[in-house]
């Protein structure tokens, strides 16, 4: 099992290699180790969180992640926009009221500089009758395009909602693992030197080897698929939250 994993572990390195050359549309690079000291305070304060912490921080992302998503961001400029279409087209029914006002001035031609003005006030009003099964068809429209967005953009936000949740706790969890697996690797390590020595002592089988060796390789693979874990979960968490500011995603983790 532990040599199957690893191969598909090689396999899976390589189909991401080229996945990773397509879309940066290179011939070749060289893949940089990550540099795990500059999340170590992320990853122990998830490790030394207690509880009741963890729910009060979830309410913070959540509360965060639904005001500065970008795709609620949209989802809420759609629902503005179709609330205010509703609004014009339910004003089609509404009287046309025109007020006008018109002065006159007229000189009756005796010399004098003298002018007569009249002044003449209209109020005029019309009420569209012929054309008001169009103005309701439209209205309905408007109206049921309203009522989808709106129920598109509650699904969005409880979409977030979750997302932003799992996307925490999976954190943490991946944090948290990332000890363990990193201590079964310093044991394997250990192991497989002490199995090495009594190999060249003549003391165990190359197979007995081999088996430490393939332990060995695979507690390596699990400390690797932890620290990815989290690495992942942190940037869906960040991408959900809108932000590519690790000193701000500090800040909003630690509440400052």
């Amino acid at each position: 099992t532990r040599e199957v994993n690893l191969l598909q572990a090689e396999k899976n390195r390589q189909l991401s290699y080229r996945r990773l050359q397509n879309m940066l549309k290179i011939d070749d690079f060289e893949v940089q180790p990550v540099d795990f000291s500059l999340y170590e305070r992320l990853i122990d304060f998830y490790q030394n969180i207690e509880h009741s912490e963890q729910e009060f921080l979830r309410e913070r992302l959540i509360e965060y992640g639904i005001e500065n998503n970008p795709m609620l961001v949209i989802s809420r400029t759609r629902k503005s926009i179709s609330n205010k279409s509703r609004k014009i087209s339910f004003g089609n029914f509404l009287p046309t009221i025109n007020l006008s006002a018109s002065r006159n001035w007229n000189n009756n031609y005796s010399g004098e500089r003298d002018f007569d003005s009249t002044t003449t006030y209209m109020l005029s009003a019309s009420l569209p009758i012929f054309p008001i099964f169009d103005n309701y068809s439209t209205y309905r429209s408007s109206h049921h395009s309203y009522q989808q967005t709106e129920r598109e953009t509650e699904s969005a936000e409880d979409s977030i909602k979750l997302s932003i949740e799992a996307a925490f706790y999976s954190g943490i969890s991946s944090a948290r693992t990332i000890t363990s697996a990193e201590l079964a690797y310093d044991y394997a390590e250990e192991t497989y030197r002490m199995m090495e020595e009594r190999f060249q002592n003549g003391l165990i089988s190359s197979l007995d080897l081999i088996s430490v060796e393939l332990l060995l390789a695979s507690s390596s693979l699990s400390a690797t698929t932890s620290k990815y874990e989290f690495l992942k979960n942190r940037s869906v968490l960040m991408h959900l939250l809108n932000m590519d500011d690790d000193e701000l995603f500090w800040m909003i983790i630690i509440n400052k």
